[in-house]
C-alpha cells in the first residue's frame, strides 16, 4: 500500500520552501529568527514547541532548550562503565597469566595490567564521588588509562600468534577488551561535553 501525499499538502510544502531556504546559512540569505528550529541547531539547543500549527501549514511556535545531562547522571554512567571495564580488563588478564604458559608471545603482562587497573579503580572512585572537579579529573584519569589499557591490548592481539584450527582463537579475548577500551574511552571523552 503506497500513500501519496494530498495535493494540499503538497502545495502547502512548496509554498514554505522559500522561507526554508531564506532561513537557511547560506550567505547572502536571510538569517533565521530567533526560535526557529533552525535557528535551535545552531546554538546546539534542542527546539521544543507545539507541532499542531506546523502541522497545518503555519509556523508553529516555539522555543530553544538547551539540554544537558546532570552530573549525578553521566557521573552514574561513566563510573559503572569503568567499574565494567575494570572487571572485564582484569578477569581476561587473569585468566591469560593462569591459563598460557609463560614465555608465550600475546601472553597477558600482570604488572602492567595491574596498574592499568589500579588507575581505573582511581578513576572510577573519582567519577563516582559526583563533585565537578572530581569527576573532571575522574574522567581524565580515566582516559588516559583505557587509551592505555587499549594500546596495550592491542599489543598483544598483535603478538599472538594465529592458530586456523582453534576457533575462536588466542586473539578473540584480547580483541574483545581492546574494543572495550575503546568504547569507554569514547564513553569518557563525550562525558566532558554532557556535563
Amino acid at each position: 500500500l503506497v500513500v501519496f501525499p494530498s495535493p494540499q499538502l503538497r502545495r502547502s510544502r512548496l509554498a514554505a520552501m522559500p522561507t526554508l531556504l531564506a532561513r537557511s546559512s547560506l550567505p547572502g540569505l536571510k538569517r533565521s529568527r530567533p526560535g526557529s528550529p533552525v535557528s535551535c541547531l545552531r546554538h546546539g539547543a534542542r527546539h521544543v514547541g507545539s507541532s499542531s500549527a506546523r502541522g497545518r501549514g503555519g509556523r508553529g511556535s516555539g522555543r530553544c532548550v538547551r539540554v544537558s545531562a546532570s552530573l549525578e547522571a553521566v557521573s552514574l554512567a561513566a563510573s559503572t562503565q569503568t567499574f565494567g571495564l575494570i572487571a572485564v580488563l582484569g578477569g581476561e588478564a587473569a585468566y591469560s597469566v593462569l591459563a598460557v604458559p609463560e614465555g608465550t608471545s600475546g601472553r597477558a603482562d600482570a604488572k602492567m595490567t595491574g596498574a592499568a587497573c589500579g588507575g581505573l579503580l582511581l578513576s572510577y572512585l573519582l567519577i563516582a564521588s559526583s563533585s565537578a572537579p572530581l569527576v573532571y579529573a575522574g574522567l581524565t584519569a580515566g582516559v588516559a588509562c583505557a587509551g592505555a589499557s587499549a594500546a596495550l591490548t592491542v599489543k598483544r592481539v598483535r603478538d599472538t600468534e594465529s592458530n586456523p584450527d582453534d576457533w575462536p582463537g588466542p586473539r578473540a579475548a584480547p580483541t574483545l577488551v581492546a574494543f572495550a577500551c575503546a568504547l569507554l574511552l569514547l564513553t569518557l571523552v563525550e562525558s566532558y561535553g554532557a556535563i
